[in-house]
């Protein structure tokens, strides 16, 4: 599809000492876009500087990200300026949190300019103790609601942070800023009705699942290990894995840093690779038996990236039965949940999983084909911006 301009891709990357599945995404998808013909521009900015340099330093630069969280008439009227001079006809935000911040959504809306914003976290609807809607930020009724909270998995750096995002974000809510974006994409039915949920309305929200150009191995043998692959952080559940692992499974090799790491240290028949390069990740997607996930909190983005990188190395995937997982794996026929949280479940739906995984690699190849291809991904992408520049809403697409 042609559109009258380029496409203005707006992320701010996570700092480059944990790498992030969202940078990844933004790449991704860039890359994808300019093989169809599009333009992009990518207006990128880094997280590294508030995490580098002397201690002050990176004090003063933290203060001055959280208080641009408050934005006003000047910086929103400043923002429409800078969108003008780019030239584009849509602009596509990913990451704003916290140097571009939902002024850019206002701005885009100053300057005549529609705006889609991919869903990649939960910040925008709680805080650690509150949920937020465009009726107001509130604390969870009742305890199903308390667990539904957690599992959002919104706490910013720390308590005093995160309540600085509550106030800033509810107040994004309560000045119409939320009403500035023209279509909001999402990785699954369930982050649709998140939004519905919070106030946005459906005719307004795209459902599009992670799409994959793999050019990686794929998976021949039955494979002689399980494999886990992420950030080793509390809320990726380490300690479930670690204690499950102490109840005897087959090898796992752990790819991925983080501060959780002495969780699963010197566990029997468990080997930590660290973080290995996107080509090695490829490699011991495709040699593995099966990919364990162990994520706590509602994954951001749907199907984590690299449970369709599993997928695509014909590789079934084994998942806590969070949010979307249960229909996008077990519902799909490539792969087995289990209740999150509880390691014996998990021992158990391993011992299953490693008998039965074999079975499945051809089935995960079908699946990827079919809810993950590249090319449909991209043209069901340009035509929402094509419909938003057109002056047109994205309900029906």
């Amino acid at each position: 599809m042609s559109l009258p301009g380029p496409v203005a891709v707006v992320h701010q990357s996570y700092r480059s000492s944990l790498p992030s599945g969202e940078n990844v995404v933004v790449e991704r998808e860039a890359a994808l876009l300019r093989a169809a013909g599009a333009e992009v521009q990518l207006h990128l900015r880094s997280s590294d500087p508030l995490v580098t340099g002397p201690l002050p330093v990176r004090w003063t630069r933290r203060a001055q990200a959280l208080s641009g969280l408050f934005y006003g008439r000047r910086r929103v009227a400043a923002l429409a300026q800078e969108l003008r001079s780019w030239g584009v006809c849509v602009v596509h935000c990913h990451n704003l949190l916290p140097g571009w911040t939902p002024a850019v959504w206002e701005a885009a809306r100053a300057a005549g300019l529609p705006v889609v914003q991919t869903l990649h976290n939960h910040r925008y609807l709680a805080s650690a103790t509150h949920l937020l809607a465009a009726s107001g930020a509130r604390l969870p009724r009742d305890p199903a609601e308390a667990l539904h909270l957690r599992r959002l998995s919104p706490l910013h750096g720390g308590w005093l942070v995160d309540r600085i995002y509550r106030s800033a974000l509810q107040r994004c809510w309560t000045r119409g800023a939320m009403d500035a974006v023209s279509a909001w994409n999402v990785h699954s039915g369930f982050h649709r009705e998140l939004l519905i949920a919070a106030g946005i309305p459906a005719q307004r929200i795209v459902v599009r699942l992670h799409a994959l150009d793999h050019r990686g191995p794929v998976g021949a043998g039955p494979g002689d290990h399980v494999l886990f692959v992420g950030r080793l952080a509390a809320e990726k559940g380490l300690d479930t894995l670690a204690a499950a692992w102490r109840l005897g499974a087959p090898p796992l090799r752990i790819a991925g840093s983080g501060p959780a790491a002495a969780a699963v240290a010197g566990l029997a028949g468990v080997e930590l690779l660290g973080t290995l390069p996107a080509a090695q990740v490829a490699e011991r997607l495709a040699s593995a038996r099966l990919l364990v996930l162990a994520s706590r909190v509602y994954e951001g983005g749907g199907l984590p990236l690299v449970a369709v990188e599993a997928l695509a190395a014909g590789t079934p995937v084994l998942a806590p039965d969070l949010g979307p997982l249960s229909g996008l794996i077990a519902g799909r026929g490539v792969g087995w949940c289990y209740p999150a949280d509880d390691p014996a479940a998990l021992a158990a739906a391993v011992a299953r999983a490693w008998d039965e995984a074999p079975a499945l690699r051809a089935r995960c190849r079908t699946v990827f084909a079919a809810d993950h291809d590249p090319a449909r991904s991209t043209a069901r992408l340009l035509a929402v911006y094509g419909a938003l520049a057109a002056g047109r809403g994205v309900e029906g697409l």
